[in-house]
C-alpha cells in the first residue's frame, strides 16, 4: 500500500495526518516509541500536546505504555490490529511486545529514521526487492539474502538484517541504516558482504552507523572493517588460494597438509571468515565479485560512503542492555 494511503487509513482512526504519519512510522520500523520522539517529528516541545496524544493512543486500546527503567520513564508500545490492519498488515510482527532490549534496539533505529525525514523508508524485504528491482533493475540473485531451509528445501531470505533504508524524494543517494550494537564488527562484515552487489548496483550509496554512547569507542573497528572489505579488492593471487583453501575446508580433506595449515593461519582473520561462509552459499562468484574495484572507485569517486550519526541516549540507565538482544 502507498504510504500516503496508509496514512489517510490511519487518520481515519481519530488522529491528524501528522500524528498518523508518525503513528504509521513508528509501526513499519519500531513498533516502540517515546514521546521525545514524536516531538521531534512534530517539532514541537515536550508538553501538554505530546502528553494528550499518547494519553489518546492508550485510553483507546491504540497502544499499551510500559516501564522503562525507572517509574518515571516510560516506552509505548502500538500494538492495534485495527491499526495494523489499516496499513494492510494486520499480522506485522511488529504487533507483539518484544524484549526490553529489542524494544531498545528499535527505538535507536526509529531515531535514525526520524533523523532523515526528507527519505521514504522501506520496511519490509518485499519492498525492498520490488524497489530495487524495479527502479534500479537489481535481480534478486544480486540483493542481499541469506539461505535458510524451508521443507526440506533451500530458500533465500532476503534482507535478513530488517533494517530500513531510504530512498527517493529527491535523493539519488540510497541510505542503508546499521545498528552499532556490539562491540567488535562481526556482524557488520556480515552485512556488507551481504550487500556488496547490491551497493555494485547503484550509482549513489551511503552506509550510517547508528552509534549509542556507549559504542562510540568502537567506531575505529567498524571504519576498518569498511575499508578492508570495500576498499581493498581482493588480489587475484590471494582469491586463487583461498579458492583451494576454502574447498580443503568445506570438505576437510586438505592434498598437502602443510599448505592448508599456512592457509589456516593466514586466512584467520574476520574477513575471511565472512567470505568462506558467503562462498559456501553461493560458490566461487563471491571470490569473484570480492577482486571486482567498483566499490573502492565508487568511495574514491564519492558514489559510496560510510557516514556516522551518535545517537542520543534512550534512557542512559538502560546502556547496558544494549547488544543483548
Amino acid at each position: 500500500m502507498l504510504f500516503d494511503q496508509a496514512v489517510a487509513a490511519v487518520a481515519a482512526y481519530g488522529f491528524t495526518a501528522r500524528q498518523a504519519r508518525f503513528v504509521l512510522t513508528v509501526m513499519r520500523h519500531a513498533g516502540v516509541c517515546l514521546e521525545r520522539q514524536y516531538c521531534t517529528f512534530a517539532g514541537i516541545a515536550h508538553g501538554k500536546n505530546s502528553q494528550r496524544f499518547f494519553r489518546t493512543l492508550v485510553t483507546r486500546g491504540y497502544a499499551t505504555r510500559h516501564p522503562c527503567g525507572t517509574r518515571r520513564t516510560h516506552l509505548f508500545h502500538i500494538h492495534a490490529k485495527a491499526l495494523y490492519r489499516a496499513m494492510n498488515e494486520p499480522e506485522h510482527r511488529h504487533r507483539h511486545r518484544p524484549s526490553l532490549p529489542r524494544a531498545i534496539e528499535r527505538l535507536m533505529l526509529l531515531d535514525g529514521v526520524l533523523a532523515a525525514p526528507d527519505r521514504t523508508w522501506l520496511g519490509s524485504a518485499h519492498e525492498k526487492v520490488q524497489y530495487f528491482g524495479a527502479r534500479y533493475g537489481v535481480a534478486e540473485a544480486d540483493q542481499p539474502a541469506v539461505k535458510g531451509t524451508a521443507r526440506g528445501g533451500a530458500v533465500w531470505q532476503f534482507f535478513p538484517d530488517v533494517l530500513p533504508i531510504g530512498v527517493g524524494d529527491g535523493h539519488e543517494t540510497v541510505l542503508f541504516l546499521f545498528l552499532v550494537v556490539e562491540p567488535t564488527s562481526l556482524k557488520f562484515r556480515e552485512f556488507l558482504q551481504r550487500h556488496a552487489a547490491l551497493l555494485r548496483a547503484l550509482p549513489s550509496w551511503e552506509i550510517r552507523l547508528l552509534v549509542p554512547r556507549c559504542r562510540a569507542a568502537a567506531l575505529g573497528s567498524y571504519e576498518a572493517a569498511f575499508r578492508e572489505q570495500v576498499q581493498e579488492p581482493l588480489h587475484p593471487t590471494i582469491a586463487q588460494e583461498l579458492r583451494w583453501y576454502f574447498a580443503a575446508r568445506q570438505h576437510r580433506r586438505p592434498e598437502a597438509q602443510e599448505r592448508f595449515d599456512g592457509a589456516v593461519r593466514g586466512f584467520g582473520a574476520a574477513h575471511f571468515r565472512v567470505l568462506y561462509r558467503d562462498w559456501l552459499d553461493r560458490g566461487d562468484q563471491v571470490l569473484e565479485a570480492a577482486m571486482s574495484p567498483t566499490l573502492a572507485r565508487a568511495v574514491a569517486e564519492g558514489g559510496g560512503r560510510i557516514g556516522r550519526l551518535m545517537l542520543p541516549p534512550v534512557y542512559p540507565q538502560l546502556e547496558g542492555l544494549i547488544g543483548t538482544a
